[in-house]
């Protein structure tokens, strides 16, 4: 039955109404005290014939079918201009009956105090007070005829006064108390949906927070998600990791683009596991190389030591990887390890797939660590060595030339 009804009120809203939640709760709450107060006016002029009160059959009989002209009105005409139009017929509705019923002793009296409130939840604050003031004068202008004598005529039969006044005020309480249910229902039902959306929006920020911390270290994307941005910062000493696959444009001719990529994807997602295990931020990856460091964002003094652990694990991992695949005839990649440290310049460049990334001479070092590396080693630099030596068994392998540094020596861990 409660869905029918409310189908069939549902029915006078417009359809552009349900596109905006405020919106349709107006038109809701408006529509039902259309209805509601429309099948009171009729249920009054029914009671009235009781109290032979010819006035209010007539009269509530006629501001009954006006209530649901209205309600039919509502989908057709601006919402302001059925708010106005109820505003009207409902203070129109009071007083009529109010003057034809004893001025300032009728039953109906109290209706000038519930007309205000009703129109203040359905047409809004300035109808309200328009009401208020007029229902005001109106109340003041009856007492004071009645004080001064005026003795207005009740039309209807006064030996139903007592059960006038009963079904008079049993009315008014009903008919708030359900506009106030429409009202309190609306909100509810708001709030309800205000809060599924901030927990929609709760959990996209979530979404985005762990996505942001995906893709920058914890520390920069904190600073960025409180300030708005990151400063770039200058570090003393860091070591900086390089791993290249060994002849990759050689096994890209020999594989499918899905197995290239789900190899390397096999390889590079081993190495994130790896280093989450140690003080090393990834930097980043650049088609088959990897790129980490240690001693950034936040600085530490040992951090050559921690990333030559990682890169003997790597090492460890690869020959491991190696063993098994050759065993079961399925193909392998082999790797360069370079390692250099020293100072560089971090921070976060670009508007689009922006990163956090280094920059300086020590990751040109690294680099050429690798690139003259041996498949299966860990090369690293002399400023590497001496950081480490006391840590590691290596062997001096020579000199290379570097560009505004003359030789470097270069060390295999083993």
């Amino acid at each position: 039955m409660m869905k029918r009804l409310q189908d069939y009120i549902y029915g006078f809203i417009p359809p552009e109404a349900f596109s905006d939640e405020i919106t349709l709760r107006r038109y809701k709450l408006l529509a039902y005290t259309c209805f509601i107060t429309g099948v009171f006016a009729f249920y009054y002029s029914l009671d009235s014939i009781r109290f032979s009160f010819i006035p209010g059959v007539s009269g509530m009989f006629v501001f009954g079918i006006l209530y649901f002209v209205l309600l039919y009105q509502l989908r057709t005409r601006p919402f302001q201009w059925v708010a106005n139009g109820y505003s009207i017929v409902g203070a129109i509705t009071v007083h009529s009956i109010i003057l034809f019923s004893g001025g300032a002793y009728s039953p109906a009296h109290p209706w000038l105090i519930s007309s205000p409130m009703v129109i203040l939840l359905v047409a809004g604050q300035r109808n309200a007070v328009i009401c208020l003031i007029y229902n005001c004068l109106f109340s003041l202008v009856l007492w004071l005829l009645a004080a001064n004598g005026t003795v207005m005529e009740m039309y209807y039969d006064t030996s139903w006064e007592l059960s006038f006044n009963a079904s008079s005020l049993i009315g008014l309480i009903i008919i708030c108390f359900i506009i106030v249910l429409v009202f309190e229902n609306g909100k509810n039902t708001a709030l309800n949906q205000l809060q599924a959306k901030n927990q929609q929006i709760e959990a996209e920020k979530k979404r985005s927070d762990e996505l942001l911390l995906n893709i920058l270290p914890s520390e920069i994307a904190e600073e960025i998600m409180l300030k708005g941005k990151s400063t770039p910062h200058f570090f003393d000493l860091v070591t900086v990791l390089f791993i290249d696959i060994q002849n990759f444009t050689a096994h890209g001719e020999d594989m499918t683009p899905e197995a290239l990529v789900n190899q390397i994807d096999f390889y590079f997602r081993s190495f994130d596991n790896i280093i989450s295990n140690y003080r090393i931020e990834k930097i980043k990856t650049i088609g088959d190389a990897y790129l980490c460091a240690g001693g950034l964002p936040v600085p530490y003094a040992d951090n050559a030591r921690e990333v030559v652990k990682a890169a003997l694990e790597i090492r460890a991992f690869m020959e491991q990887t190696r063993t098994e695949r050759e065993a079961t005839n399925l193909p392998f990649f082999d790797f360069r390890i370079g390692i250099h440290s020293g100072s560089v310049v971090a921070g976060i460049v670009g508007l689009k797939k922006f990163a956090y990334d280094i920059w300086g001479d020590t990751v040109n070092t690294a680099a050429r660590m690798e690139q003259h590396g041996e498949v299966g080693k860990v090369n690293v630099s002399g400023t590497t060595y001496e950081h480490i030596k006391d840590h590691f068994q290596c062997r001096h392998r020579g000199k290379i030339d570097a560009k505004n540094k003359g030789k470097i020596d270069m060390y295999f861990v083993d």
